[in-house]
């Protein structure tokens, strides 16, 4: 079978399991899951990708909403690997498209299993749970799913002309606990109080806010400042969102935020205990395989632009992947400019019809990008090297 045919199945196989596809993106938009409690989520997808005739391994990494379905076709080849995201906006619903990337995902992976006897090569679909949440990306990275994979792809819906090479930066998530000792308002001497030591916190944290770098930043809110006016507290919660442009200066905020805890300890007396989310990684995008993308997304009518790398993004943990090996999270749109992302209207676009239909094209679009890196060893040689490039090497984990 020559290229050609090769490209016409793949997309008559999209075309044949649209219906399908449409019908997992509803499901899943229908019954919101948040992250790491996706287990309609997860089920719905196992089922599609065994009926497809993948080898499915649940509870991966030891995440239980996680999976790894593999196709191999038993001949020398590429591993290819489409992730997937599926959990929910607690109280906003699929407020970030996240059932249209399961459903695009899964449509690739199905859809370029019908050429592999041809290419050969392995084609993965990666269950990532809890992008919105700590990162299942994060912890699955470092426990090794992606270590025998040689690329990575996924597509994320936006809204207005999508942007190529959108980078992300770094980013953790911490909370801080205090701990003094209640005590009633007409007797502080016996009390040691807890929101005091948040608040100084944060006002440690804006005494050295001038020595970030530009594009740094640590914002927080109080979890917990005490019930009752009249009682000095004798706990206190606060959280905080770190983001850097990458994992190093990441580090350098995080002992900021550490010193400006330990001051507030040593002015209040009270002792506080820290809990840490995954920390992500900034994202490196392919620039061949981003190429391959936007050629075949122009074919199905995408037009696109390429992003302003100067302004300040939010944050994925795709980036933990795009560390590791080649790897793509392009955009193409569900609705117009002006529906933000996190938002009820984004909800609504996607399970829309235009979203629906982004269900079959994202499938499409990733499939024939993933039949390239099969056939192309040009291809594959241009994207290791871009990576190489691109990722620091201080960065790059050893494969298995």
């Amino acid at each position: 079978m020559d290229y050609k045919s090769m490209q016409q199945t793949v997309c008559q196989t999209v075309k044949n399991v649209t219906p399908e596809l449409v019908s997992l993106s509803q499901y899943l938009h229908q019954n919101p899951e948040i992250a790491f409690q996706e287990v309609k989520a997860c089920a719905a997808l196992v089922m599609l990708m065994e009926k497809h005739g993948f080898t499915v391994e649940t509870n991966c990494c030891d995440i239980p909403t996680a999976f790894k379905a593999r196709y191999n076709s038993g001949k020398p080849g590429p591993k290819i690997a489409f992730m997937a995201e599926y959990d929910a906006l607690k109280g906003l619903g699929h407020a970030c498209g996240h059932n249209i990337i399961a459903a695009s995902s899964s449509g690739a992976a199905i859809a370029l299993k019908s050429v592999l006897e041809e290419t050969g090569g392995e084609v993965l679909l990666i269950g990532t749970p809890g992008e919105e949440g700590d990162g299942g990306k994060v912890f699955m990275a470092d426990r090794g799913a992606f270590d025998d994979v040689d690329f990575a792809l996924m597509m994320h819906p936006t809204t207005g002309t999508p942007q190529l090479g959108k980078i992300s930066t770094a980013c953790c998530d911490v909370r801080v606990f205090f701990t003094g000792k209640d005590a009633h308002s007409s007797r502080p001497e016996n009390g040691v109080n807890a929101l005091t030591a948040v608040i100084q916190t944060f006002n440690n944290i804006d005494k050295v806010r001038p020595l970030f770098a530009l594009k740094d930043n640590i914002n927080g809110v109080i979890l917990d400042g005490g019930a009752q006016p009249n009682i000095i507290p004798g706990k206190a919660a606060c959280a905080f969102t770190l983001r850097s442009l990458n994992l190093e200066n990441l580090e350098r905020l995080i002992e900021f935020l550490k010193q400006s805890v330990s001051a507030a300890e040593m002015l209040t007396g009270t002792t506080a205990r820290f809990e840490f989310g995954g920390k992500f990684a900034e994202y490196y995008p392919n620039k061949p395989m981003l190429e391959r993308f936007k050629l075949h997304g122009e074919n199905f009518g995408e037009n696109f632009c390429y992003a302003d790398q100067s302004k300040m993004t939010g944050s994925s943990d795709v980036g933990n992947v795009s560390i590791r090996v080649p790897t793509i999270q392009e955009n193409l749109s569900i609705g117009p400019l002006g529906v933000a992302a996190h938002s009820p209207a984004f909800a609504e676009a996607s399970c829309s019809e235009l979203g629906n239909q982004v269900c079959s094209k994202g499938a499409s679009v990733l499939a024939l990008t993933g039949l390239d890196l099969l056939t192309d060893e040009n291809l594959r040689k241009e994207a290791r090297e871009s990576f190489e490039e691109q990722v620091p090497v201080s960065y790059r984990q050893s494969r298995k």
